[in-house]
């Protein structure tokens, strides 16, 4: 195991505000998408109000802008939301006129929201014109300096917190969190605030290095070391001197270079392939992963001097399902640079409300979809809508590429979840028992794992070892177009006659290639 490090654990509910305390958390709105971008962002915390805090065309005044949503299409008769402190709160669209959903779902009367989903946030849509996240959110200070990433969650404002913290000292780094999460950027981020920005920056993908020119390619070689070696060549580390090596994947890095890396980092000194003496380098190195190095010492598959060299200070990003508020900002963005790139930036700035680039409800879909990629992967979304629509004044057609959001979360009038029940062994479960669990939470894999007292992968594997329990992949084109034929773009409904998820039937969807309803 590694030694003690300072680090920021993404994943902690209560970050920390600076001072060693939790930062308490309150209710808020976040505007995710809305046809002025410059309110994409902006955010209002929800206190409590005779009659329920009102959500409407003229109210509340959002921050940093002090205006409200303005939309001339939401009624003037407001939504209300109710906080219930440690019971989470009630959303009530009781008089108002405007359509609404919460999560998706068109609310059937008041819905309350517990603490757990609050937490996670919950997307509000008022007529598909605005989208909002209602979340709990740690009372933090806006970060006015970004270092070039987008994010004024408070696990984000927390990164570059610890970012500035760093940044001008010479103790390694190791950056880690999910791939996708950004952490090149972040590396970046620490040299462009170094005293060392001015110097190289040489980046490396540790596991695209083989292993028998790992030598050459990372301490260089001299003319004449080997075959085909005419001229000197420095490595990584030389290139880097005086600056940042940033080693990627290191997690991935093979064994026998493992070995090499530690004695460089160790000593300061690279042994040049055909040189006749060390060379002394002044290198800072920041390295990132997304593996579990602890379990890879406890394997054999990490050197556990090389993690403890490595680990000067940890610093974690946080997985984009931990900052879902940041998602408009990000879509936003991403669109912003997307349309530069095609002399189309003008697009995304008319602020009218019957010509707007972004629809609300894709910013809406996105915040709710599962993104295991995230930032990446959102990016990469957004980059293909903009350029399906580089011809048009709007993204029109989306729904196809916007994955489905995570399985498991429950829509806004599904049924109360079972209370939590003793774990069980899997084996002791009979076939009847988990059919009847599937059908009481709609196939949703995680409520019926909870209800069973068992793992959402025992589950899995329940369903997979009985031959009379039906899994998506299982569905011919014909069950589907029968299905969606009785139940006309009502994909929920058509699941649950299929004995499915909605998740495991647009995923069969997909892979046989077959038109979702609109959504």
């Amino acid at each position: 195991m590694t030694a003690h490090s300072p680090h920021l654990d993404a994943s902690t509910r209560e970050p920390p505000d600076g001072t060693g305390r939790a930062a308490r958390r309150h209710l808020h709105l976040t505007v995710l998408g809305h046809w002025h971008v410059g309110l994409i962002g902006a955010r209002v915390r929800v206190r409590s109000h005779p009659g329920g805090f009102p959500l409407s065309r003229t109210t509340p005044h959002f921050a940093p802008h002090g205006v409200p949503l303005g939309d001339p299409f939401i009624s003037r008769t407001p939504l209300r939301i109710e906080p219930l402190g440690a019971l989470g709160a009630r959303v009530d669209r009781a008089g108002a006129r405007t359509p609404a959903s919460v999560d998706g779902a068109p609310p059937r009367g008041p819905v309350t929201l517990d603490h757990a989903r609050l937490e996670q946030g919950v997307v509000l849509t008022l007529g598909d014109r605005v989208a909002l996240l209602l979340h709990l959110r740690a009372d933090v200070d806006h970060d006015d300096d970004d270092h070039g990433f987008v994010g004024q969650a408070p696990a984000m404002i927390e990164v570059r917190r610890r970012l500035r913290l760093i940044a001008d000292l010479d103790v390694p780094v190791l950056i880690r969190g999910p791939s996708g999460a950004g952490k090149e950027l972040v590396a970046h981020a620490i040299h462009d605030a170094s005293a060392r920005r001015e110097r190289p920056w040489v980046s490396v993908n540790m596991a695209a290095i083989p292993t028998a020119l790992a030598a050459s390619v990372l301490f260089g070689h001299v003319k004449g070391a080997f075959t085909g070696a005419t001229t000197d060549q420095p490595g990584h580390f030389e290139r880097a001197h005086g600056g940042t090596l940033f080693m990627d994947e290191i997690g991935d890095t093979p064994a026998e270079v493992q070995v090499m890396l530690l004695r460089s980092l160790a000593t300061g000194e690279l042994s040049v392939v055909g040189g006749r003496r060390p060379v002394r380098v002044d290198v800072r190195v920041i390295a990132a992963t997304d593996a579990d190095l602890e379990r890879g010492v406890e394997t054999g598959g990490f050197r556990a001097p090389l993690l403890y060299r490595l680990s000067g200070f940890q610093l974690w990003i946080p997985p984009l399902s931990a900052r879902r508020e940041d998602i408009g900002r990000l879509v936003a963005h991403f669109a912003r640079q997307e349309l530069r790139a095609i002399g189309r930036e003008a697009d995304l700035d008319r602020a009218d409300p019957d010509a707007h680039y972004l629809p609300a409800a894709l910013c809406a879909a996105l915040t709710r979809a599962h993104l295991p990629g995230n930032v990446r992967q959102l990016h990469n979304i957004v980059r293909q809508l903009v350029i399906l629509h580089r011809e048009g004044r709007r993204i029109e057609q989306w729904a196809d590429l916007v994955p489905p959001p995570a399985e498991g979360r429950a829509p806004a009038d599904a049924p109360a979840a079972l209370p939590p029940v003793a774990r069980r062994l899997a084996e002791d479960i009979a076939p009847e028992e988990v059919q009847a669990a599937l059908e009481t939470h709609r196939y949703r894999i995680a409520g019926a794992a909870q209800a069973l007292g068992i793992s959402r992968g025992a589950l899995y594997r329940l369903v997979e070892a009985s031959g009379g329990l039906r899994k998506g992949s299982d569905l011919t084109p014909d069950q589907i177009s029968a299905a969606l034929a009785t139940h006309p773009g009502q994909l929920a409904a058509a699941a649950q006659a299929l004995r499915v998820s909605k998740v495991a039937l647009t995923r069969r969807m997909t892979a046989l290639g077959l038109k979702h309803p609109a959504r």
